[in-house]
């Protein structure tokens, strides 16, 4: 989680309006994918609901189905859509994010 964070805040600074993830930890670090993928969506959600953030879109990319469920899970979990990604050698993307506006959306 503390990675993506620190991700996010140097997206920030850079300047990034999008910024785009693999499965972080999940590869040789063997990190379980169902609490990778929660750690991963919820530092997003909630760096992409400050007000002050420049951040607007978060999107996840895999290349591998099984991380992509994962991530898809933890999104509508919170809500969220899942992303119409695909995993495989297409890479793809899944359970990303973006900034809701005023309004009730």
């Amino acid at each position: 989680r503390r990675t993506y964070e620190a991700s996010l805040r140097e997206a920030e600074r850079a300047g990034c309006e999008t910024v785009y993830f693999p499965a972080l930890g999940c590869g040789a670090a063997g990190f379980p994918l169902s609490v990778a993928a929660e750690a991963a969506v919820g530092a997003c959600v909630e760096h992409l609901s400050d007000a002050g953030s420049g951040v607007g879109t978060v999107e996840f990319v895999m290349l591998h189905p099984e991380p992509l469920r994962a991530w898809v899970r933890a999104a509508e979990a919170r809500g969220l859509e899942g992303g119409g990604g695909r995993g495989g050698n297409g890479g793809g993307g899944g359970g990303g994010g973006k900034r809701k506006g005023g309004g009730g959306e």
